[in-house]
């Protein structure tokens, strides 16, 4: 990039920059002053080559990018069908055939399912087990101890949305001061000795509210206390709003079983919802798409951290754009089977971006803010920063390799133009870098990328069958629970989303 296109980007001409940064200008004379690019091109895939050029005949052959950005949210390749990319970010044959094999053993499954319920109704919480034609032992494990509250607080730390909780260092605003003490006498005590944990749905708080089949459609914004005990991390309080009032009563285990149960199914409901918008959708799949599109537009082809990184997110981008006109369009699977009015998904995620920091995406650093280092059973910890060690010690040799020292960082133009242009035309979060000086500082901001990429992405996404689709199905014919939701339907009807945290509906893994 000239000086003259820097000026001009640094008007914040993002026009310009969406029209002259493109994969073609990424295959110039390399720029770069680091010494060792010998690595030889990779081989096309001449049959997913071919197949890519026969779809899109008639059309243009080669289509750049193009930058389009929501307002609040990441910029993302313009959406459209992904065949339109260009054919280095196309799917290969091997992942295509992966795909349709995976569409047609759902749309199989689904079948036999609605066949195996074909004419019989749900009419008791047991009901819902018929849609397990062929239950795993640990489908069947969770159906009888979905109830368990040592098993409701142990998804919190090791559950497919395992970054939510957070050390409580005083009671919060949100709950009533009197009310909670009341129940709790000694909860300052508590807090003070560092046993009280919190998980706050604060993102959830007045979104639009839809309608499905004539039916008005409800949502909750809970926060959880949890307490660690012997027994593991216990729930000792749950308020399903986030103002305190006679209207929001604090439930703890101590109320009527049965609305202690419907209160902690509340939460793993708006659980479902930040889970795959926030922790899923944003925190990996969009961030994601913001890192290659800026490292396949800024790095030249043999630069060694495109080489790296290429691998890392090979089908990042044509993922997003099928999710994009599938799962969160105005007519995809959010507005169809959730409780989400229109554009709610887009006001979470709004919310949900103004929150996030470049700290929050480190994981070491993350864990201390939210000060979770001692928490017991934290499985995910500990798994993940082993993870995260081994990625930076990779991107640590890697980097010793190609630059002698910090100076070497700092003249390579195309690495600091792939943290300008992630930053500026990509997420404008303040604490972001917009260039890096040393060496360390390039390890961690790579292994950022890397680790949530990769092994992120595999801690919220790969446990979705398991946890979001068998966490609280029923084991036996409560009628009692049945009596109790019919109960409290006045004041916390459950809207129909609910029902895909008792298993009726297969959210699909990507």
């Amino acid at each position: 990039m000239t000086d003259e296109q820097m000026k001009t980007a640094s008007r914040g001409d993002a026009s310009y920059m969406i029209k002259s940064v493109t994969l073609q200008s990424a295959r110039l004379t390399n720029p770069t002053i680091t010494r060792q690019y010998t690595m030889k091109e990779k081989a096309r895939n001449l049959i997913s080559g071919v197949i890519h050029y026969l779809l899109i005949f008639g059309q243009k052959i080669s289509k750049n990018f193009e930058k389009i950005h929501k307002s609040g949210l990441p910029s993302f390749v313009k959406n459209g069908d992904f065949i339109q990319l260009p054919v280095d970010l196309w799917f290969g044959l091997h992942k295509l055939l992966t795909l349709i094999k995976n569409v047609m053993v759902v749309a199989i499954q689904t079948g036999l399912r609605r066949l195996s319920n074909f004419g019989h109704g749900w009419r008791k919480i047991d009901d819902i087990k018929r849609v397990f034609l062929f239950p795993s032992k640990k489908a069947v494990y969770i159906s009888e101890n979905w109830k368990d509250n040592a098993f409701f607080g142990s998804q919190f730390l090791n559950g497919c949305n395992p970054g939510m909780i957070q050390k409580c260092t005083e009671i919060p605003e949100k709950f009533s001061i009197p009310e909670i003490t009341k129940k709790y006498s000694n909860i300052k005590e508590l807090i003070k000795n560092g046993e009280i944990y919190m998980v706050d749905y604060g993102l959830l708080d007045n979104v639009k509210e839809g309608i499905i089949d004539d039916h008005e459609q409800f949502l909750a914004a809970p926060v959880v206390l949890l307490q660690e005990m012997e027994q593991g991390l216990m729930p000792i309080a749950i308020q399903l709003k986030q103002k305190p009032g006679e209207e929001n009563p604090i439930f703890t285990p101590k109320d009527k079983p049965e609305a202690w149960l419907l209160a902690k199914i509340w939460v793993r409901n708006s659980d479902f919802y930040i889970h795959e918008l926030v922790s899923h959708l944003l925190k990996t799949h969009l961030l994601a798409e913001i890192f290659f599109f800026s490292i396949f537009t800024c790095l030249h082809d043999h630069h060694p951290i495109l080489r790296i990184f290429a691998v890392t997110g090979r089908y990042t981008i044509p993922i997003n754009v099928i999710a994009r006109s599938t799962l969160i369009n105005d007519t995809g699977f959010f507005m169809k089977y959730t409780g989400f009015g229109k554009d709610a998904q887009w006001e979470v995620l709004q919310r949900a971006v103004k929150q996030l920091t470049y700290k929050s995406l480190c994981l070491p650093d993350n864990l201390t803010s939210r000060g979770v280092q001692k928490l017991k059973n934290y499985h995910y910890r500990d798994d993940a920063m082993q993870i995260w060690d081994a990625i930076s010690e990779f991107l640590r040799k890697v980097v010793d390799t190609y630059y002698n020292d910090d100076s070497d960082i700092k003249k390579d133009k195309e690495l600091q133009n792939f943290l300008y242009y992630t930053h500026s035309y990509g997420l404008k979060i303040k604490d972001f870098p917009e260039t890096v000086d040393t060496k360390a500082e390039a390890v961690k901001y790579l292994s950022m990328v890397m680790f949530t990429c990769s092994a992120q992405h595999a801690a919220v996404n790969h446990g979705q069958v398991t946890w979001l689709i068998i966490t609280v199905t029923p084991s036996m014919h409560d009628k009692v629970f049945i009596k109790a939701v019919a109960e409290f339907s006045h004041r916390f009807y459950p809207p129909y989303s609910m029902i895909l945290t008792l298993g009726c509906q297969t959210v699909p893994q990507q």
